[in-house]
């Protein structure tokens, strides 16, 4: 165990420390390991970025630690890398080409992070060497209120017209699979909101297709109407979606009277 001392009293405390609030109990006064688990699991998942203002901690929270000398580490600050797409939707290109100083999605996202002097360190998902040293170079960069008020203000605007073109707020965290019935939950919901953040609709319903199918991975498929809504992945998933309600509207949207059409192309184009 590593320790830190205190500088007013010389106490030694542990470097590495887990704060919540009170975790829940039963009627007879213990821990309630099931809620309690569920409630550790959210606290841990749900991250901060210019969307997630207000969930958990939040904002609100990193003022309260540092209030108390705590550091605060940040996860998902580029929410699962819903707004980190090297090429952003349309409608918010349109507000960061209004910006005096360029910069680019992934660069926006972890300013805004890091303008907060709060933040100690943030925990961002990197799957290529490239990332790191992005990630890295903007660390570098940025700094505690660095940020003018015009820029905080477009990523308010930029935040709020996310908000209005996502449908569903999944970062992809693949807590709620295994789906019993087989569903691939997290990548209909990225498809789904790929459609309806570039407004694609056909390409969307080709790829939901050739993802969902099984074809790429010679797996079984993973449709959204393979759902029964048994409510098994309610209890895991931590961003608390009403994940049967989406899985319906993107059947609905996603599988309808062409499927088999777009099946048989794909098969023609893999040769299959």
């Amino acid at each position: 165990m590593l320790y830190r001392k205190m500088p007013k009293n010389g106490d030694e405390l542990s470097i590495l420390g887990f704060g919540c609030m009170r975790l829940p109990t039963t009627e007879k006064g213990q821990i309630d390991e099931p809620r309690a688990t569920r409630q550790v699991r959210y606290a841990i998942d749900h991250g901060i970025n210019y969307l997630d203002q207000q969930n958990q901690a939040g904002t609100e929270g990193l003022e309260y630690a540092t209030a108390r000398d705590l550091g605060v580490v940040v996860m998902e600050p580029l929410r699962g890398g819903n707004i980190s797409l090297p090429t952003p939707p349309s409608p918010v290109e349109e507000i960061w080409q209004r910006a005096d100083t360029p910069r680019t999605p992934v660069e926006w996202a972890l300013h805004w992070v890091w303008n907060h002097p709060e933040v100690t360190l943030i925990l961002s998902g990197m799957n290529e060497e490239d990332h790191i040293q992005e990630n890295l170079a903007i660390a570098n960069a940025a700094r505690p209120n660095s940020l003018t008020k015009a820029e905080c203000d477009l990523v308010e605007e930029a935040a709020r017209k996310y908000q209005e073109i996502m449908k569903v707020g999944c970062t992809g965290c693949g807590y709620c699979l295994p789906c019993p019935e087989g569903v691939k939950i997290s990548t209909a919901f990225e498809v789904y909101n790929t459609v309806h953040l570039f407004d694609k609709k056909v390409e969307g319903q080709y790829m939901y297709a050739l993802r969902l199918s099984g074809l790429l991975s010679d797996q079984k498929s993973g449709y959204a109407s393979q759902c029964v809504a048994c409510g098994e992945c309610l209890e895991k998933c931590p961003q608390q979606i009403e994940i049967p309600d989406f899985l319906a509207d993107i059947a609905e949207e996603m599988e309808d009277g062409e499927m088999s059409n777009r099946l048989s192309i794909l098969k023609k184009m893999l040769n299959m």
